[in-house]
């Protein structure tokens, strides 16, 4: 037992701390009056000040009580005692999937038939219109006969009763919660909230990470409702293509576009083991276009960018004649790196090396490229030197101030470079100072804008993290 912690509470005896996180703390205890062992987990009573939250928890923890199912852990009693709320709950012998993970990764097979038997689960709180709201790894026993055990209902809401719950709007676990649990525009908190909890607890036990990048949970919170989960097959290529498609059904970001229940879930991983025919449609080559253009977004922008700069070119050059080949040698060089350079940083960004630096280079690569076909062209007349205010723009798409600062900088510098580099060979379009001026002043105008709308969406999501922490 922790220093500080009490001996007893009401009719239980306190054993030892077993686990504690952002909504209590849970100890192994006995229940004197019937000589049990139990579960019990004091709630957070700061996080419960407002006049009828305890109430509403209490009542949704007691529904979720009344459910029967050899997959859940049975939740015994919810009260509050002496102001404090606990929900009392079978104690599992055994570890929660987190550590089980920890010591070695699932066989494929073996991965799909434990979310299948989470999903059953999961399917009778469904039954009963109940969400549970907060599955993740550390929430899923596996007891000592190596059945796996849902735990841990102190989220749990009935649908169409108070959306708030007795806890707040943002409850859960960033990189574990659907986005209509971050941002309730999205759509009603549903079954299909937990349906994209267990997408994303399939993904984690066949690839080895969870489909929602983020160095914090700031930029947990930022990715599940701004980009696009990643591809399964991407991070685990070894993955069959039906799998995931189930994978990918699960963590649509909209809600209508998942499984509606974990039962309809369980069922398609039960057809995909015996090799049947999917409830879903696998995605054909058009739709995972789509799909790969929205995870990968940067990318996608910059290889269009660059493809349509070059068919221009190329137009010039084969069709119209109004280049040689001393510009379109060289352009289409330079074409050719900063796609490839492109397609490498996107995947150094999807390893989750350094992101806010990769992006960086990314951008100054970017106006590396922009400024080199320019001194081969018109220099600081060349129309290439218009797309470096969407530079600054797509800048935006990390979500990181220092990347849009540094994406504006390396835009001012491409217009330094110009105007020095027309100057020094007397170059025919060399600009008049002014214009080269008002041009750098027009371009940290709009890192500026950008600069302020990022910064704002970063300080309405570190409150809303603060909120979930706290």
């Amino acid at each position: 037992m922790s220093d500080g912690a009490p001996a007893s509470f009401g009719r239980f005896d306190l054993l030892g701390e077993i686990g504690q996180g952002a909504m209590g703390v849970v100890f192994e205890a006995v229940q004197r009056d019937l000589g049990r062992r139990v579960a019990l987990k004091l709630l957070p009573r700061e996080r419960l000040s407002e006049p009828g939250r305890v109430d509403a928890l209490l009542q949704e923890a007691r529904a979720a009580a009344a459910v029967r199912h050899p997959g859940l852990v049975e939740v015994y009693d919810a009260g509050v005692l002496d102001g404090q709320p606990y929900l009392a709950m079978e104690l599992v012998d055994g570890h929660d999937l987190e550590h089980r993970l920890a010591r070695s990764p699932f066989e494929l097979r073996d991965a799909v038939r434990l979310v299948a038997e989470i999903a059953t689960a999961i399917d009778a709180l469904h039954a009963h219109q109940i969400v549970h709201r907060d599955l993740k790894p550390s929430n899923v026993m596996i007891d000592s006969a190596g059945r796996s055990r849902v735990s841990d209902f102190g989220l749990a809401h009935v649908v169409g009763g108070d959306g708030q719950h007795g806890i707040d709007a943002l409850a859960g676990t960033p990189g574990w919660m659907a986005p209509e649990q971050i941002d309730p525009r999205i759509g009603p908190i549903g079954p299909a909230a937990d349906v994209w909890a267990l997408g994303a607890l399939l993904f984690r036990l066949l690839a080895g990470r969870g489909p929602i990048v983020g160095a914090n949970t700031v930029d947990l919170v930022l990715a599940t409702i701004e980009r696009p989960p990643l591809d399964l097959r991407a991070v685990a290529p070894a993955v069959p293509r039906e799998l995931a498609a189930i994978v990918g059904h699960c963590i649509a970001r909209n809600p209508d576009d998942r499984y509606q229940r974990a039962g309809d879930l369980a069922s398609d991983l039960a057809r995909w083991l015996r090799a049947e025919a999917l409830s879903i449609a696998v995605p054909g080559f058009a739709a995972q276009l789509v799909n790969w253009s929205r995870r990968h977004l940067a990318l996608a922008a910059h290889l269009i960018a660059i493809a349509i700069a070059w068919t221009i070119a190329a137009l010039d050059y084969f069709v119209f004649d109004v280049t040689d080949l001393a510009f379109f040698g060289p352009t289409t060089t330079l074409a050719v790196v900063a796609a490839v350079a492109g397609c490498a940083f996107d995947r150094s960004l999807r390893l989750d090396r350094r992101p806010r630096t990769i992006a960086a280079l990314w951008t100054w690569t970017d106006a590396a490229a922009i400024a080199a076909v320019a001194m081969l062209g018109d220099g600081p007349s060349s129309a290439v030197v218009q797309v470096l205010p969407v530079l600054v723009a797509m800048s935006a798409l990390w979500q990181s101030e220092r990347t849009v600062v540094s994406g504006t900088l390396a835009a001012v510098a491409v217009h330094v470079l110009l105007a020095v580099h027309a100057a020094a060979v007397d170059s025919p379009f060399r600009r008049p100072v002014a214009t080269t001026l008002i041009a750098i002043a027009s371009q940290l105008l709009v890192g500026a804008i950008v600069l302020r709308i990022v910064r704002h969406a970063r300080l309405v999501a570190d409150l809303a993290g603060r909120r979930q922490r706290d």
